[in-house]
């Protein structure tokens, strides 16, 4: 009997301590599971916050400004440079996100304008047969004669896109609507373009960023002038959503065969499609 109980004794014994080390190792596993998920996690981060040039600690903050008010209000494809930017924390920091801004739209623009060249060249190539619309502003006023260019020319006018290639404007051009930008080009001296400057400023309260562009301006204090001179509302452009900005040959990259004033560009996706005025 005495032998039978210890047996019995060691079997409980050996039952519980592999009941334990099932245990410890179920343990262990979850332990590492999580580990190696919170390392996943921290590296999609960290990928993210190098693509856009942020910090982690940045880039985390973005993620929390996107779960409060910002994230309800702006379109889900705000970049995270803007959200930073618009929650600046200090005129230094404004100031900083507002030029990382800058630049990376300036280079996007530069790809869009290098593609769009090749794009030309490609459709003149591949259909010599067919023929693009160049619908500016003089071709929908009938009662005024034509000055400029031929309402048609061989190949794919500028507001030709990848995504149609025959999409160069037709009679209406599709509407301005929220996470479009507009780039819009204008002078000092141009009293008419005020206008359109003023309304192209207002959509920016609906979800669109406009890019003002003054041509022949030599120095920012000129065209903080012409802001003021125009009445734009300063919280539009302290937010970002109105840039301010030295032509610097942009109008002639962007619209090589116009020379009047103003003139309205739209920005939606990779796609750059000239606006005629009464179009906003």
């Amino acid at each position: 009997m005495m032998r039978l109980a210890e047996v019995l004794i060691g079997l409980h014994v050996g039952l519980v301590h592999t009941h334990g080390q099932a245990q410890t190792r179920t343990t262990t596993t979850s332990a590492t599971t999580a580990q190696a998920t919170s390392m996943q996690s921290e590296t999609a981060e960290q990928s993210a916050a190098r693509h856009w040039g942020l910090t982690l600690d940045d880039y985390r903050r973005y993620q929390s400004l996107m779960k409060g008010v910002r994230g309800a209000v702006s379109d889900p494809r705000i970049s995270p440079i803007e959200v930073l930017g618009i929650h600046a924390r200090d005129d230094a920091e404004r100031r900083k996100y507002a030029e990382m801004f800058a630049r990376l739209m300036a280079e996007d623009t530069q790809r869009v304008l290098q593609f769009q060249v090749e794009y030309d060249r490609a459709f003149r190539r591949l259909h010599p047969q067919l023929v693009a619309f160049d619908s500016g502003p003089a071709d929908r006023n009938p009662a005024k004669p034509n000055t400029a260019a031929p309402a048609s020319r061989p190949g794919p006018a500028f507001t030709a896109t990848p995504s149609a290639p025959l999409a160069a404007s037709i009679s209406r051009p599709p509407a301005v609507s929220t996470g479009d930008r507009l780039l819009v080009f204008t002078r000092t001296d141009c009293r008419e373009c005020d206008d359109l400057v003023q309304r192209a400023a207002a959509t920016a309260n609906h979800g669109v960023m406009v890019d003002l562009y003054l041509v022949g301006a030599r120095s920012t204090d000129e065209v903080q002038r012409y802001a003021r001179r125009v009445a734009l509302d300063p919280a539009v452009v302290n937010a970002g959503r109105v840039t301010l900005n030295l032509d610097g040959g942009t109008f002639s990259r962007v619209l090589p065969r116009q020379q009047d004033l103003p003139a309205l560009v739209r920005k939606r996706g990779q796609s750059l499609v000239q606006l005629a005025s009464s179009d906003l």
